[in-house]
Parts: structure tokens; C-alpha cells; sequence
């Protein structure tokens, strides 16, 4: 009985350390203002990644991003992360990719762990691939995997607003679709 209790009690040790972000690869991005003491523990604990690769695996939850960009883009930029509470538990990531010849059109995708209930304002409620339901505002589309909320925020004034909603709804079903897949 002693032997089950301890075993219990090691696995539950040993898996609640695997739910939460490992900091061993990142920065802390220190804040640009002068700030109080009660300011800083009331604020996002903000790291940043020397890689992608370095920032997804750091993560306690897999993040998809589309491959197929509609636009000439460079690489994901290394992400940023934001802990949320200081424990590593609720967290929020932004991964960014600018178009190569103009930087005005850039895609930002916010990942938010665990999911949090949450209203969308003044959003169009849509279908998105796999029977998933998105909401799509002006700029953005949102929509949840799992456990994962994701926004994503598509700046491109070189086109139509129905184009804009099109790429980002085709940005949105590539990452369902790869996260689905896998």
C-alpha cells in the first residue's frame, strides 16, 4: 500500500512538471519602463526565444502554423512569450512573419494555453475546415484547437477586404487541417 501511495504521488510530481513552459531556452525580456515592485508582479512575465524552434519546444502545448502564406513572406520570427500568472501554466505566445519586400504586411498569430472562456464583439460567426467554427472581424479570425486559442491578426492593405477575409480563412483551415492531421 506504502509502495502504491508513493509511486501515485511521484507520477503526480512528475507529470504536473511536464504541463508548464520550460524556461531552460529563453529570455526574460525585461520591461522598457521604470516600473513598482507591485507593477512587475502584477505583470506578465515576458520571454523571448533565440529560434522558432527554440520557442515551440519550450511550450507545454503543441502550436501549428501555416506553411503556405499569402504573401512572399521571410520566415516565423521567434516568438514571444508572455506567463501570464508567474508559474508557467497560462500562457500567450505571438508569432510573427513580414512579408519579405514590404512590412507593412505581416501575420501575427496569438496562441493562448489554457483556453479561457472568452466573448469575440462584433465578429462574424464562421466555418471553418473539419466542422470547426471560427469568427472572423475586420482583421483577424479566432478560433479554438484543444486547449489552444488562436488569433490570428492578417495586415495586407494591398488587397480587397473579401480577398483579406479569404487568405485569412485559408490561413486558419491550414493549421486545422495540420493539426488535425498529425
Amino acid at each position: 500500500m506504502k509502495k502504491t501511495l508513493l509511486l501515485t504521488a511521484l507520477l503526480l510530481i512528475i507529470l504536473s512538471g511536464c504541463n508548464k513552459l520550460d524556461t531552460s531556452n529563453l529570455k526574460v525580456k525585461e520591461p522598457e519602463d521604470e516600473a513598482t515592485d507591485h507593477q512587475i508582479k502584477n505583470r506578465p512575465i515576458t520571454y523571448v526565444a533565440d529560434t522558432l524552434e527554440d520557442g515551440l519546444n519550450a511550450l507545454p502545448f503543441d502550436v501549428v502554423l501555416p506553411e503556405n502564406l499569402p504573401f512572399e513572406a521571410a520566415p516565423f520570427e521567434a516568438p514571444m512569450i508572455m506567463d501570464l500568472n508567474h508559474d508557467g501554466r497560462m500562457l500567450m505566445a505571438h508569432f510573427k512573419a513580414y512579408d519579405k519586400g514590404n512590412k507593412e504586411i505581416m501575420l501575427l498569430i496569438q496562441t493562448d494555453f489554457p483556453v479561457v472562456e472568452s466573448s469575440v464583439p462584433e465578429s462574424e460567426k464562421i466555418e471553418l475546415s473539419n466542422e470547426m467554427k471560427g469568427f472572423y472581424s475586420k482583421n483577424s479570425i479566432a478560433f479554438q484547437l484543444k486547449d489552444v486559442a488562436y488569433s490570428l491578426i492578417y495586415m495586407n492593405e494591398t488587397i480587397t477586404p473579401a480577398e483579406h477575409k479569404e487568405e485569412l480563412i485559408q490561413l486558419a483551415n491550414q493549421i486545422i487541417d495540420k493539426k488535425q492531421g498529425a
